[in-house]
């Protein structure tokens, strides 16, 4: 088994309550810059609106129903003030 490989089972064999430490310092050993920082920023913590709430959860049940719909980049700019 390769190294990569063995890595793999040894964090697929990891309890859940070691994920965020382990996977934190392999971050910091990453080389590539954008990766790097994206993988250590803090969690998302801010709480949704019950608005915000809403419209995921139409959104989730379109995805279910195969109902999608999909806009432009432009339409999606437009609607999120880019």
């Amino acid at each position: 088994m390769s190294e990569r490989g063995l890595l793999h089972a040894v964090i697929d064999a990891l309890p859940d309550d070691a994920l965020d430490e382990v996977s934190r310092y392999l971050a910091a050993h990453c080389d590539h810059p954008v990766l790097r920082a994206l993988l250590l920023a803090a969690p998302e913590d801010e709480e949704l609106s019950s608005d915000e709430l809403a419209m995921l959860q139409a959104a989730r049940a379109d995805r279910a129903a195969g109902t999608g719909r999909y806009i432009t980049d432009e339409e999606l700019a437009r609607r999120i003030g880019g």
